[in-house]
């Protein structure tokens, strides 16, 4: 996928292990790849949020950097 386009892959998200994270990091971190965490939120569940992740802000700025990139062609 990445020789196609691939530009990031989801490393959080409730459904990943600890090793599952790991080997997620490794791989997009050798391959230039944009990385991301995700909720899986989807609304409240007795008054609480489910799945909750906080991410690195740089990668929060390296989506922002790549739509700009993007924006400017």
């Amino acid at each position: 996928l990445v020789s196609s386009g691939l530009d990031g892959i989801e490393i959080y998200n409730p459904n990943h292990s600890q090793e599952d994270i790991n080997k997620l990091l490794t791989y997009a971190q050798k391959r230039g790849l944009l990385m991301t965490g995700g909720s899986d939120f989807h609304g409240f569940h007795q008054d609480k949020r489910v799945g909750f992740f906080d991410i690195r802000y740089s990668w929060l700025k390296s989506l922002k950097d790549m739509n700009i990139r993007q924006n400017q062609k």
